[in-house]
């Protein structure tokens, strides 16, 4: 069993909360979590469980051994039988405080539920991909799931408007056509039917959500693989 993203950066002590970020809008939830936590000296990035990760849900470790408090936030879409899922793994993993908190706010105790998971998993009917089809979801969501692809390590040039990914080492940039050939094959390899209007709009409603990469200092000279 693999682990989601970031339940390796968990921290240590496993009475110290862990955050999870769940629905296909999950990536940039977190993102978005961890500008607002960072002014205040949290480091540590929230477990994502995206499109992707939500698609091979059964598959996936999403708390580690013994943590003992877990809240999980909804971002985007998630269906009821992957909530269920997430919260027999939490109780599997030894989570005995939860709370589940809805893309309305609405915070539910999920302590007592906890419990009685102890005693009883709920019923979980897996049906394939629990997420909605490519095709019943609207440009912005479809640009969640690029997203999700590129585990949200994507950027936008102000001046040039081009998408730029994080490998871990440098930034590369990507052109649209790039992303609309990716966005395609997540299509294809989710056998759903398409359209090159769908495949764009995807892509120019993402871009518009990306956040905008610094500028680089004038006394810098720019390398393919950095700067000098």
């Amino acid at each position: 069993m693999k682990n989601a993203p970031n339940v390796k950066t968990l921290p240590r002590d496993k009475m110290e909360e862990a955050i999870i970020f769940a629905g296909t809008g999950a990536w940039k939830a977190a993102q978005d979590y961890q500008k607002g936590k960072g002014e205040h000296g949290d480091d540590v990035p929230p477990v994502v469980l995206d499109h992707t990760q939500l698609a091979e849900l059964p598959h996936l470790r999403i708390v580690d051994k013994g943590r003992r408090f877990a809240r999980v936030c909804q971002a985007g879409l998630i269906e009821q039988n992957q909530i269920s899922m997430i919260a027999n793994k939490l109780c599997e993993a030894g989570v005995t405080n939860a709370e589940f908190i809805n893309e309305q706010g609405e915070k539910e105790d999920w302590t007592p539920l906890m419990k009685r998971l102890e005693d009883e998993p709920l019923m979980v009917t897996t049906r394939g991909s629990a997420t909605p089809a490519l095709n019943q979801m609207g440009a912005s969501q479809r640009g969640e799931v690029l997203l999700a692809h590129y585990n949200g390590n994507l950027a936008i040039h102000a001046d040039s408007d081009t998408v730029h990914h994080y490998n871990g080492v440098v930034w590369v940039p990507l052109s649209d056509k790039e992303l609309q050939r990716e966005m395609a094959q997540i299509f294809i390899d989710s056998e759903v039917a398409y359209s090159q209007n769908a495949i764009k709009s995807a892509v120019d409603t993402m871009k518009l959500g990306l956040p905008v990469m610094g500028n680089t200092a004038r006394n810098l000279i720019g390398f393919s693989n950095g700067v000098f």
